[in-house]
C-alpha cells in the first residue's frame, strides 16, 4: 500500500464500470487498502451499493485513522457496507453484483498473506463469475498482467464466456503497473 499514488486502483474502477451498462449497480471490492479503489467505485452515481470485504483489521484502523481523508472517507457513505473477513469464505449469491473488483495485496504474485493465493485459483474466479449478474464484469489489479494471471490459475488466457483485457496505468516517477479487466 502506498498513499502517494492511487491511479491504477482508481483506474481499476473507473474502467470496470465504465463497460457495465444500466443503473443501479452493485459492486463488490476485495481490500480496502488505503481506499481509493472503494471511492472510484462510490464516484460513479449508477452505483446503490458497494460491499468491501477487508481480512485485516489493522487495515481498516489504518483506513479509518489515517487514510480516509485521503480518498474521501469511503467507509462513511451509506451506499457501503464493510465486511471484515476473509473474501474467500463470504457467501456468493448467484447474480448479486454487477462489478467484483480484486484488489487484495498485489495481485495473484506479491502476496502479504500466502493463503491469499486461493482467491486467483480457477474454482474461485468461477465463483467470483457465477455472483456476476449477465452485464456485470470482474476485474483483478495485478502488476504482472493477464496472461500471469491466467498461467497461476491454471486456466486458460480466456475462459468460456469471458474476455480479458489488459490495461496499463503510467505510475508516479514514470513506472507502469498493469491490471487485469476480464
Amino acid at each position: 500500500m502506498a498513499s502517494h499514488n492511487g491511479a491504477s486502483e482508481r483506474r481499476l474502477a473507473e474502467e470496470t464500470l465504465a463497460q457495465v451498462r444500466g443503473e443501479a449497480l452493485r459492486v463488490l471490492v476485495g481490500g480496502l487498502g488505503i481506499g481509493y479503489t472503494v471511492q472510484a467505485v462510490l464516484d460513479d452515481p449508477r452505483v446503490v451499493r458497494c460491499d468491501v470485504v477487508e481480512i485485516e483489521p489493522l487495515i481498516v484502523a489504518w483506513h479509518r485513522r489515517y487514510f480516509a481523508p485521503l480518498c474521501g472517507h469511503p467507509l462513511l457513505d451509506p451506499r457501503t457496507r464493510l465486511v471484515e473477513g476473509d473474501l474467500y469464505d463470504l457467501p456468493l449469491p448467484p447474480a448479486a453484483y454487477d462489478a467484483i473488483l480484486l484488489d487484495t495485496d498485489n495481485g495473484p504474485y506479491w502476496l502479504s498473506r500466502p493463503e491469499n493465493a486461493r482467491l486467483y485459483r480457477v474454482e474461485s474466479m468461477a465463483r467470483f463469475l457465477a455472483a456476476l449478474t449477465p452485464r456485470g464484469r470482474l476485474a483483478v489489479w495485478t502488476p504482472e498482467g493477464t496472461a500471469g494471471v491466467s498461467r497461476r490459475s491454471g486456466s486458460s488466457p480466456e475462459p468460456a464466456g469471458t474476455s480479458a483485457r489488459r490495461g496499463h496505468v503510467r505510475m508516479a516517477g514514470g513506472r507502469r503497473r498493469r491490471g487485469r479487466s476480464p
